[in-house]
This record gives structure tokens, C-alpha cells and sequence, in this order.
């Protein structure tokens, strides 16, 4: 029976979160073929025919729903059956009419309805086939979350420092997977590609020498790589098995030479797992191999007894309600560790609890990240250092990153969204990201490497310094590419941040390795100058510009500056305005606007009121109450949209008390 599985959020009777009304979308039916936003690279990991049979394997659809969706609302082989080729294929699939989408909705609609099929697996279905509203049609938003490119100031890189580059395979297919071991005096990037595991020393960025390459079936375009030990664990898909390399014969003192091959076969083992690395994460002594499928999840293995030959904890966390897990990330918070499942096309990350999986081969399910949009691909994560805030990656260029809060992982909460700061003019997708200290660090694919202040995220995001790894891979200042209008899958692919030295290395695709250092953040802005929090210039208790014992400006024994036969500005028979002994609270030469005393007019801690021309990013999206029937609906629209109409259209529509979000405060 399809609907015999109970998930974390399936609502009884709920109709899809993700879509228009019916009646507005028959509206629109007899519309020409709708485009949706070409996704070639995760969206054809797996051909649809072969993700419903998972979902049938399952259980999560019946035999009559597979039938229904192969037979009668997608006919089309070519829609069903079609996979990407490689990283750089980036045709896409037939796309379904919008009558087809309708009738395709309307069975989800129907099969929710009679509880024939669960919310998650509805969720599924529609990103899978993306069945999301044309261009032009109103969607219902009732997210009223801070959403928008990060803030940006800095000039030049920012808080990134250049210091060094190596293309040392620009014919051999992509660059991937990197990760970084030290051993003595020694630093070495491990950097994936098409042909294998590459081990580069960096520890002179001027002079980088790759000292040997292991090549591995598979891989092209995903191979991972991270340490345990002196063991490297290196994983791939596209025909590749997971490898266990001794690093141990790497020099640890005097450089090696290029291609000196000093790491021999005996050091080296094959361990099987084909096609389970799509990207591999190691932590507390654990191998996780991140499958990206929605039939095997994570499979974990334990690497302290044997670190050559690991041993099966979990043998995949589907069994255990994860999902797809394209990636995983673990840490330690108080006395528990913590696994995050990034879930794909499930458009959520799953959290557990595996502080005793040696012992019980149990992932404990704790909680999962609640919907942000329809259209989302749960690519990675991380955690803050504190473990209260999870940073989330999608790829499939909807909002890029999300912040949650996670101090209770049974219910996270959404605390905002954000890009990189030329987002609304530049569309490059994200990848991945780790945080070290107050900085989220991120491999942001044509936008190369970006670095985010992130200390209070609460109030917003700053960015705060960036390498143009794509766009100019020389750091000449000029661009030698530029980015996509819909963004492409080619840049920034993954970056390293855990080296003693501070150092850190971001593999680029094209471009290969690059090593930087990144310094801290900049200090705030100081206090404005009328604080009700702050001294004014001149402190009360503070002696005037001339000394008490100096005789003022306007002094009683002084001739005033008009004619003594004229009546004086200041009679010079009268006491000064302050005695030359008391401390005025402002200087005696000028009065302030306000005493310093009273608050000023505007606080400095309140958002000023703006209006959408003066929003930098038209893209931003408000809420307006719309009611119709007695029904009440919030729409989302854009700043850009409101800006389009006239002034009299503008001005009723704002008097709605229209509110932007909270970060700017009410429009007009």
C-alpha cells in the first residue's frame, strides 16, 4: 500500500504547498509550452523512470500510481529515461505542456485528497518533474523571512589574500573534490579530478609542486575526497569505487619533486562501493559515503579498528528516515554528534543523533528543516561553531543559502535567506561552504570564492571579501569569463579550511587549485554620531575647549564686537551664558539640535523607512492581502513589480500597509 508510511511532514488532507489554485492554473492551461529553468546537472542524476522505481521499491507509490505516471501523464521515453552525460551536458528534457502539468497536479491533488499518497513524496514528484507555476502566473507566498544578496563594501578581495594557483591538468576533465593533510613542516592539497587523486605540496605558494597523481576508474564529473588520520578516503561515481590511501610516505620536512611518486602501490587500496561517493564526508573516526539516491542514502562506516580496510555501521539511512543524501555533515554539540543529511530533491536536510552508532548501527531521527520553496535541491551544509545555526546550500538557484536556527533540532527555524552581493544582476548558482570562526567561507561555482560575515545573523549578512577563481583565474584584473544568465555549473567547486597555517584551498573546475589566506572580519561601523547610548562630543563633566581658568570667549571685561554706542549683542556688564568654571554640555560655541539628554528623532537600532526605488535589489519580494469571496490570500510580489506601476496604483496599493521585509522595514 502506497500510503502505509508515516513522514515527518505529511499533513492529513493538505493540498500541495507548492503550487497556484487550480482555477488560476486552468486559466493559464492553453498557454504555450512552459520552459522551466534548464537543471541538467542534478536534475538528471538518475533518469525519472529509474527515481519511480525507487519510490516503488519502497513502497512510497503503488503499482497503479507508477503505471499512471509512465503510461498515461508522461508518455514521453525521452522525459523519463534521459541522464546527463557529464558535468558540461547541459541540454535539458522535453518539457510538459501546461495542460499536462495541470492534469499531472490535479492527479497529485487527488491522490493527496483520499491519502493514497503522503506529502513528501508529492513534494518529490513535483520537483522532480518540475512542475512548478509558468512565468507571469502569482504564486501564494506566505513567507515573510529576510531574503536578499548579502552586503557588500570592501574594495579589491576584501579579507582574501591571493597567494597561489595550479592548472597542472587543464586537459584531463574537471577538477572536484579537495581537502588538505599536513604532516611536519609540510602542507599538501588533495585534489580530485577526471583521472584520479592528485597530491599538490603548498606549502611554498610560489613554487606548487604536484608530487604524484593516483589514478582511479570513475570519477568524471564527481570524486570526493577527506582524511582520517594519515588515510586518505577518495570516493566517486560515474563508474568509480571508494579508495583507502596510506599517506604516510609523504615527506613531512624537505620538499619532493614533481611526479616523484613517493606513496607506492601497497599504500594504496581499492574497497569497492562503486557509484556510492558522489561526495564522501569523514568525522569522530566515521567514513560517510554520500550516494546521492533516493534508495540508499548515507552508507557509514567505522574507521578506528582498520582504517585500511573500514567496516559497515549503516549500510544506508534510508532504512532510518533519511533520503536522498546528496551530502552529509557532522558535529559535536554538548555531549551529542550530530549527522545532517542533506536530502536533494526532498528540498529538506534531515537531522540525527549518532553519538552511540558504534554500538547500536542506529541513526536516532531528531528532526527535519521545514519547506522553504517548492523548488529547492538540498545540496550541503554546516553548522556555526556553536552548533546553533545550520547554513544550507541549494543548487538549484531558487535562494541559494538559508540559515536556520537549530538550538532545538526537533523544530529548526528559519532565520533568513541570502546571496552573494551581485545576485541580482548576476545569477551564479551555489555549491558548497564552511564556516571557521565568525565567516561563512563558500564556493560559489562563476562567482568563484566568497567569504560572509556571519557573527549576528540575525540582523543580516555582509559580504566581506571574494577571489574571481572563474572570471579571472590569473587575479590579473581582467575577466577572462563571465557569468551565465541562468547561472552554469562551472567555478568554485569545493574549498579546504582546516589548516594550522590558516591557509585554504578552493578547487575550480576549470582552473584548478587555488591557496589563499583570509583575514578578519572588518570592524563595524562606528556609533552614530547622535546615539541616545552615547556621550556627546563635549561630555558634561568635560572642561570647555578654553580652560576654566582662561577668560571666556565672551567675556564681561570684553568690548562687544558692535559699536559701544550701540546696544550690544551681549552686554558686557552681563554674566556669561556659563561660568568659565562649569563644563557645558556642548561646546559653548554652538548649540546642539538636541539636548544630550533626549533621544534623537531616528534610533540608530530601528530599520529606516525606504521606499522600493531605493531597494537595490528590485527582486525583493513583500507581501499584499488580497481577498476575494471572503477568502483572504497573501500574495508575493517584487519590489520590481510595484515599481512598474503608476503612482496613484501604487500609492492604494502600499496604503494596504503592504510590509517589506522586516530588515527594511514598511514600504513607503
Amino acid at each position: 500500500v502506497a500510503n502505509n508510511r508515516t513522514t515527518d511532514n505529511n499533513q492529513s488532507g493538505m493540498k500541495i504547498r507548492s503550487t497556484i489554485t487550480i482555477s488560476v492554473y486552468a486559466a493559464v492551461a492553453a498557454m504555450s509550452l512552459y520552459t522551466p529553468m534548464a537543471r541538467a546537472n542534478m536534475a538528471m542524476l538518475a533518469p525519472l523512470r529509474t527515481r519511480l522505481k525507487i519510490l516503488l521499491d519502497r513502497h512510497d507509490i503503488s503499482d497503479a500510481q507508477y503505471t499512471q505516471i509512465v503510461t498515461v501523464l508522461v508518455t514521453n521515453d525521452e522525459i523519463l529515461d534521459v541522464s546527463m552525460k557529464d558535468h558540461d551536458d547541459h541540454a535539458t528534457r522535453p518539457t510538459l505542456s501546461n495542460e499536462l502539468v495541470l492534469i499531472f497536479l490535479e492527479w497529485i491533488n487527488e491522490e493527496l485528497t483520499e491519502n493514497r499518497l503522503v506529502q513528501d513524496t508529492a513534494d518529490l514528484i513535483i520537483n522532480l518533474f518540475t512542475l512548478y507555476p509558468p512565468p507571469g502566473i502569482e504564486t501564494v507566498n506566505m513567507s515573510s523571512t529576510p531574503n536578499g544578496p548579502a552586503s557588500a563594501s570592501y574594495t579589491s578581495n576584501g579579507v582574501v589574500q591571493f597567494l597561489g594557483n595550479s592548472n597542472f591538468a587543464p586537459s584531463s576533465g574537471i577538477y572536484n573534490g579537495i581537502w588538505g593533510y599536513e604532516i611536519g613542516v609540510r602542507e599538501y592539497a588533495l585534489q580530485c579530478n577526471a583521472v584520479g587523486l592528485n597530491i599538490l605540496d603548498v606549502t611554498d605558494t610560489n613554487n606548487i609542486v604536484k608530487v604524484q597523481t593516483i589514478p582511479m576508474p570513475g570519477g568524471n564529473p564527481w570524486r570526493d575526497v577527506a582524511t582520517y588520520s594519515h588515510y586518505a578516503y577518495v570516493a566517486a561515481q560515474a563508474g568509480g569505487n571508494a579508495w583507502v590511501i596510506d599517506l604516510d610516505q609523504l615527506s613531512s620536512s624537505t620538499p619532493q619533486g614533481t611526479d616523484d611518486n613517493p606513496i607506492t602501490e601497497d599504500y594504496i587500496k581499492d574497497i569497492g562501493y562503486l557509484n556510492w561517493g558522489h561526495t564522501v564526508n569523514v568525522d569522530k573516526g566515521l567514513l560517510f559515503l554520500n550516494s546521492a539516491g533516493g534508495s540508499t542514502g548515507c552508507k557509514i562506516l567505522d574507521l578506528e579498528s582498520d582504517p585500511m580496510s573500514p567496516s559497515v555501521l549503516v549500510d544506508n539511512t534510508v532504512a532510518y528516515g533519511g533520503r536522498d543524501c546528496h551530502d552529509s555533515y557532522v558535529q559535536t554539540i554538548g555531549n551529542s554528534d550530530i549527522l545532517v543529511s542533506s536530502d536533494g530533491y526532498y528540498k529538506t536536510w534531515r537531522i540525527f543523533d549518532i553519538t552511540n552508532i558504534r554500538t547500536t548501527n542506529t541513526p536516532i531521527y531528531l528532526g527535519v528543516t521545514p519547506l522553504i520553496t517548492t523548488k529547492v535541491y538540498a545540496h550541503q551544509s554546516v553548522m556555526s561553531e556553536d552548533g546553533n545555526t545550520l547554513f544550507v546550500f541549494e543548487e538549484f538557484n531558487d535562494f541559494d543559502i538559508g540559515i536556520y536556527n537549530i538550538q532545538n533540532p526537533a523544530s529548526p527555524s528559519l532565520i533568513r535567506k541570502f546571496q552573494w552581493s551581485d545576485d541580482d544582476t548576476m545569477n551564479a548558482i551555489v555549491h558548497n561552504g564552511f564556516v571557521r570562526g565568525d565567516q561563512l567561507i563558500v564556493a560559489y561555482y562563476e562567482a568563484g570564492l566568497r567569504v560572509f560575515d556571519i557573527s549576528n545573523v540575525n540582523i543580516g549578512i555582509t559580504e566581506v571579501g571574494k577571489l574571481e577563481t572563474y572570471r579571472d583565474p590569473d587575479s590579473d584584473g581582467v575577466f577572462n569569463n563571465q557569468i551565465g544568465l541562468t547561472g552554469n555549473y562551472k567555478g568554485a567547486w569545493n574549498i579546504y579550511v582546516g589548516f594550522t597555517s590558516g591557509k585554504v584551498l578552493i578547487s575550480d573546475t576549470i582552473s584548478g587549485t587555488f591557496v589563499v589566506t583570509i583575514n578578519p572580519n572588518p570592524l563595524p561601523p562606528s556609533a552614530p554620531t547622535l546615539s541616545p547610548t552615547q556621550a556627546p562630543t563635549l561630555s558634561p563633566t568635560q572642561a570647555p575647549s578654553a580652560s576654566p581658568t582662561s577668560t571666556p570667549t565672551l567675556s564681561p571685561t570684553q568690548a562687544p564686537t558692535v559699536s559701544p554706542t550701540s546696544p550690544p549683542e551681549v552686554s558686557p556688564t552681563l554674566t556669561p551664558t556659563m561660568s568659565p568654571a562649569q563644563a557645558p554640555s556642548v561646546s559653548p560655541t554652538l548649540t546642539p539640535t538636541m539636548p544630550p539628554t533626549s533621544t534623537p528623532a531616528v534610533s540608530p537600532t530601528l530599520a529606516p523607512i525606504v521606499t522600493c526605488t531605493q531597494l537595490s535589489n528590485t527582486r525583493f519580494l513583500f507581501r499584499t492581502k488580497k481577498s476575494k469571496g471572503g477568502v483572504t490570500k497573501y500574495i508575493g510580489k517584487s519590489c520590481n513589480w510595484l515599481k512598474k506601476k503608476s503612482p496613484e496604483k501604487a500609492e492604494n496599493i502600499c496604503k494596504k500597509k503592504i510590509s517589506c521585509n522586516g530588515k527594511f522595514g514598511v514600504v513607503w
